[in-house]
């Protein structure tokens, strides 16, 4: 096992980090951004310096190397409480098309091989952004005409979760272990307004409001389901990140503000189980970022960085202790890395598939007991980005699953 650090992200969907799909960003997705994103990972790879890439941790593994044909490019986005369930999604060899995987590890039942979940309607490709604590529940959104949110589990398959308006692009990027399955997420309604909703099998799809302006997103949810963290508009059209609650007796939205010196935007993008930490990043006009960590008691507090202002944090362990993202690391030729926050440690560096440490990665998630992390990577031999996992031991011998 190993310390970590943090780094940001290519934009592959359309609601980017600080703000909400619009219309225009829908066309891009689908074969284009898929090929892009692949294309842009194995140039900044090659642009990596591999003198003095050494990684601090233990072995990162392949997700790809598990059977079935190799990806041209494939991401982990979530993971499941204990680590033996991961979800992501490959890109075909052609590029062309992307499908939604879920990775389970050996020393689980079915084990040790991916499963791709197919997409709603035919649409060209499927993308999951979360996993419940079991492992059981995946949601994320299929692309064909327009985004369209999905809840799959082995039993049902994948299921629309609906919209706030006929054929509006919806996306699903968070989901609960209650006993009660809640998703959460972000649909344009009817006057083209980005709105942040939160998803119950009894009464469908509820905007849960916004922050005194006109749009909004969700991007995580607690283990109840009481608390939703995402970013909203403000009345001045910026957009902060916020911590929503709700109960049987009163909901409320919080604006949990900015950092100091980055308050051109900020987004909350992971809560800690009982839904009393968020973590996200605020972000300067002219785009530098840092990473933050919220309680009410504490308020926003920055979590520095790794020599370069491009640092995201992008997960969250289940007691809101260890976080993951991306951080640019001049070390590396300012290239993304894969890191790891603590108290203690501060932000490290988690390393990447390459050979010595070369090259990039992103660390997307954790798992709720904080052993496992997964993200992608890029592995110089090949030339490819692949998922990656470092972390879990699901049988108990000792090692990473294979």
């Amino acid at each position: 096992m190993c310390s970590i650090a943090s780094i940001p992200t290519p934009r592959f969907h359309k609601l980017s980090v600080a703000a909400p799909l619009t219309a225009s960003h829908a066309a891009t997705f689908g074969r284009a951004v898929l090929i892009a994103s692949s294309a842009c990972a194995i140039l900044l790879g090659a642009m990596a310096r591999t003198a003095d890439a050494q990684p601090v941790c233990a072995k990162m593994y392949d997700l790809s190397s598990t059977p079935g044909p190799a990806p041209s490019y494939s991401r982990a986005t979530a993971v499941s409480e204990n680590g033996s369930v991961v979800v992501g999604f490959d890109v075909s060899p052609d590029f062309l098309t992307g499908y939604a995987v879920r990775w389970v590890a050996s020393g689980v039942p079915g084990g040790g091989n991916r499963q791709v979940l197919g997409t709603l309607n035919g649409d060209a490709g499927a993308i999951p952004y979360a996993v419940s604590a079991d492992g059981k529940v995946v949601v994320g959104y299929s692309s064909g005409n327009t985004y369209s949110a999905f809840s799959w589990t082995q039993e049902g398959g994948m299921i629309d979760l609906g919209s706030f308006a006929p054929g509006s692009q919806t996306v699903a990027w968070g989901v609960t272990n209650a006993s009660e399955v809640i998703v959460v997420g972000g649909s344009f309604n009817a006057a083209n307004q980005s709105r942040a909703f939160r998803w119950r099998q009894q009464g469908g799809m509820q905007d849960i409001g916004t922050l005194g302006g006109t749009q909004a997103e969700a991007r995580a949810v607690s283990r109840n389901g009481n608390h939703v963290v995402g970013s909203s508009t403000t009345p001045s059209g910026a957009w902060h990140a916020f911590s929503y609650f709700t109960s049987e007796l009163f909901s409320a939205m919080t604006d949990l503000g900015t950092l100091p010196g980055y308050t051109a935007s900020s987004v909350a993008t992971a809560v800690s189980a009982n839904g009393q930490v968020v973590v996200g990043y605020s972000t300067r006009s002219d785009g530098a970022s840092h990473g933050f960590r919220w309680t009410e008691a504490t308020g926003m507090q920055d979590l520095g960085t790794i020599g370069r202002d491009a640092v995201f944090a992008f997960g969250i362990s289940g007691d809101g202790n260890v976080i993951v993202g991306m951080a640019n690391d001049p070390l590396h030729d300012g290239n993304p890395r894969a890191v790891k926050w603590t108290a203690a440690t501060g932000w490290r560096d988690i390393g990447t598939l390459s050979e010595g440490g070369e090259g990039f990665a992103y660390a997307r998630a954790i798992s709720a007991d904080g052993g496992t992390v997964v993200g992608e990577s890029l592995d110089t031999s090949i030339g490819r980005t692949h998922a990656f996992r470092v972390g879990g031991d699901t049988d108990g011998d000792g090692l990473l699953d294979d």
